[in-house]
């Protein structure tokens, strides 16, 4: 479902001849009656609404992490954070649904002149994509609604080496299956509370809490700082290291090497003259050199 999702917005930035703001879009369902579906069939999955894959992998996380909680208190915390995520997830994925496909259209003129569905080679494999995506999570139910189901792993019994489970009572499994469905629906819920129902919630939110709003909107400033921690630091080592040793020891080797070749040619151009009696003059000297090496 990932890959759908992905495929999917690109699908829209064709179709929107490259937009990629969501507050320039909304109401684009009528105009993609293939991506519109498949995108919502990711975005349910993702999301963890029962039936679709990405519930049945979403549930099979949190129940190992609720399990491990026998042994340490620390998972169950754990367990709590991926319950949040799950919310999160169905609410940030709805929301983008909600505003990309759902109310009104807020499309620039020209942009809307051309938009158009996808072409066949782009939207075939959002289908593909979408069917996977449904019945995928039904080739490893969980164990509570039978091993004999479980066909994933029955198929990976002969290459996986056998572990100690932790075993859940029935009506614990059946318990967190239903907070994970109850979490999904609750996600989407909120974001269709926010962005359909009563829009104006998140404007109202904005107002009334500029702190918490500005902190979100800069994605609590997460760039921010890894920008001030590794980027620019990065970069200023770059410099140090290109000043210091690019420079001077790399380029003054090897301009250094080109700089004496050159010397040393023009010094022995003198001894190439092409007169025969600057020859004879060297040659001269050369055998008093030799006599006075052998006499001395």
């Amino acid at each position: 479902f990932k890959s759908l999702l992905f495929l999917a917005a690109g699908s829209i930035m064709h179709a929107l001849s490259g937009e990629i703001n969501m507050k320039k879009m909304g109401g684009l369902r009528k105009y993609l009656p293939l991506t519109y579906p498949t995108f919502l069939i990711g975005a349910i999955a993702i999301a963890g609404v029962p039936f679709f894959s990405g519930f049945f992998s979403k549930d099979a996380i949190l129940t190992k992490a609720f399990a491990q909680g026998q042994y340490s208190a620390f998972y169950y915390f754990i367990w709590g954070l991926g319950i949040m995520g799950a919310v999160l997830t169905a609410f940030y994925m709805f929301r983008l649904v909600f505003l990309t496909f759902h109310g009104e259209e807020r499309l620039d003129p020209e942009v809307k002149k051309h938009i158009h569905e996808s072409p066949k080679v782009m939207t075939i494999p959002l289908v593909i994509l979408a069917f996977f995506s449904v019945g995928a999570g039904y080739i490893g139910l969980p164990v509570v609604l039978g091993k004999k189901l479980n066909f994933f792993g029955k198929f990976l019994e002969p290459v996986i080496k056998e572990v100690q489970e932790i075993h859940l009572s029935i009506q614990t499994e059946w318990m967190l299956i239903a907070i994970a469905s109850v979490v999904a629906f609750l996600g989407i819920f909120i974001a269709y509370v926010f962005y359909i129902k009563s829009p104006l919630i998140p404007r109202n939110l904005a107002t009334r809490f500029p702190g918490i709003y500005k902190l979100m909107f800069n994605k609590y400033y997460v760039d921010e700082i890894y920008n001030a921690v590794f980027v620019k630091p990065t970069i200023k080592g770059s410099e140090i290291i290109y000043n210091n040793f690019d420079l001077k020891v790399i380029d003054g080797g090897v301009n250094g090497a080109a700089t004496a070749t050159g010397f040393a040619g023009k010094i022995l151009s003198y001894f190439q003259s092409g007169l025969i009696k600057d020859y004879a003059l060297i040659f001269l000297l050369g055998v008093i050199i030799f006599l006075a090496y052998l006499l001395f």
